[in-house]
C-alpha cells in the first residue's frame, strides 16, 4: 500500500509533503490520480507499505525521488497498480530503478 495514505508516522519526517488520511484529502490530485496498491517484488517486501522516499524531490526532476521498495515485474515486465477511484492497471516497468535485481536475488526463485 502507498506510504502517503494514512501513515502513523511521516516517512522519515518529511512532513512538506501531502499524507491522505481522509478521501477529502484526495481533491488534488484527484482519485484517479492517486494509487493505493501494487504489487511489491517478492524479495523486498518488509512491510505493509510500499515506500516512496520523497528526500531531494524536486518535480523538474523526476528522478531525484528514491524508492525504497521495488516494483514487481511478474507479468512480463510489468505489475498491477489499483487507484483511489477503482480502477486498475497493468504498468510496464521500463526504468533500471524498477528493474534492478536487489543483490543476492535469484531469478529462478520466481518460479
Amino acid at each position: 500500500m502507498n506510504n502517503w495514505l494514512n501513515p502513523n508516522q511521516i516517512w522519515r519526517g518529511q512532513n512538506q509533503f501531502k499524507a491522505f488520511r481522509n478521501l477529502s484529502d484526495m481533491a488534488l490530485p484527484s482519485p484517479s490520480g492517486i494509487w493505493i496498491l501494487l504489487d511489491e517484488r517478492e524479495d523486498r517486501i518488509n512491510n505493509g507499505f510500499f515506500v516512496i522516499d520523497m528526500t531531494g524531490f524536486r518535480p523538474t526532476r523526476s528522478r531525484s525521488y528514491q524508492m525504497v521498495d521495488i516494483p514487481a515485474s511478474y507479468h512480463n515486465g510489468a505489475g498491477g497498480v489499483s487507484f483511489a477511484d477503482g480502477h486498475a492497471i497493468i504498468h510496464s516497468w521500463k526504468h533500471p530503478r524498477t528493474t534492478r535485481m536487489s543483490p543476492g536475488f535469484r531469478k529462478e526463485s520466481l518460479g
